[in-house]
């Protein structure tokens, strides 16, 4: 029942909501892709479609990225997959979280979707993209592995777009950077689609919270955070403790 609405697409899912702007264009009020795959631009060549169907015996690195050994071995290509993906220093958060969401696939159905031969009927190519008349955003991490940064540069060419290049970041700038992201895409909808601001709520209104930093150094470290936060929580009984641990 959703008429109309602003997409926002991280890597394939910046290609499918390309599709829609393009061929459902009175429906899509604004379009933003991060990292976004762009069939018309060549991939890395560690992700071609050769390697993909390729059958090595004891694939290391991005030889990784291949149908048998997703069906082989699905946790340790997540993991390399994820490490790769979050190539900045202290992406812990970001692949855990990751991992934890991929575990709900499996590497045969990874395979069947990247060996399928039909995409259906609407090809993404320049000139598709080039019938996207809302106004667009293509933001790229200048370290991507998985997507080339040209993709989102040839998109925004075609769409007549905004591009930025970040630098020194990955494949997932949203989730690595997301008060950066966030505060762009924001401001890029309130300029071009006039989406109101977030209503700010009052500092009465907000529960006492707190960001504890737990150091896996030394044995007695996690006890004696415990034993903190338990007096905390004597002083204010409402506290709200969220942790950021390592293993």
């Amino acid at each position: 029942d959703t008429a109309k609405a602003s997409l926002i697409g991280l890597s394939l899912g910046g290609l499918y909501a390309a599709l829609i702007a393009a061929h459902a264009p009175e429906r899509v009020t604004a379009l933003v892709g991060c990292g976004a795959v762009v069939p018309f631009v060549p991939p890395h060549p560690h992700k071609s479609v050769d390697v993909v169907r390729a059958t090595p015996e004891a694939p290391e690195g991005w030889d990784k990225f291949n149908a048998r050994y997703w069906q082989t071995d699905y946790a340790d290509f997540c993991a390399f997959f994820f490490s790769r993906m979050f190539c900045e220093p202290h992406s812990t958060k970001q692949i855990e979280d990751a991992l934890s969401w991929a575990a709900d696939g499996s590497g045969e159905v990874l395979a069947r979707m990247s060996l399928a031969e039909d995409r259906g009927p609407y090809p993404a190519t320049e000139e598709a993209y080039g019938r996207i008349r809302c106004p667009s955003l293509w933001v790229h991490g200048e370290r991507d592995e998985v997507t080339p940064w040209q993709m989102s540069e040839a998109a925004a060419r075609a769409t007549g777009g905004e591009f930025q290049l970040w630098a020194g970041v990955g494949h997932g700038a949203n989730a690595r950077y997301p008060a950066r992201f966030n505060t762009l895409v924001r401001a890029f909808l309130d300029r071009h689609t006039g989406t109101p601001p977030p209503v700010k709520r009052t500092r009465s209104q907000r529960p006492k919270r707190a960001l504890y930093l737990s150091s896996p150094i030394g044995l007695g470290h996690a006890r004696r955070d415990l034993a903190v936060t338990r007096e905390l929580r004597i002083l204010h009984p409402d506290l709200e403790v969220h942790w950021l641990a390592q293993d």
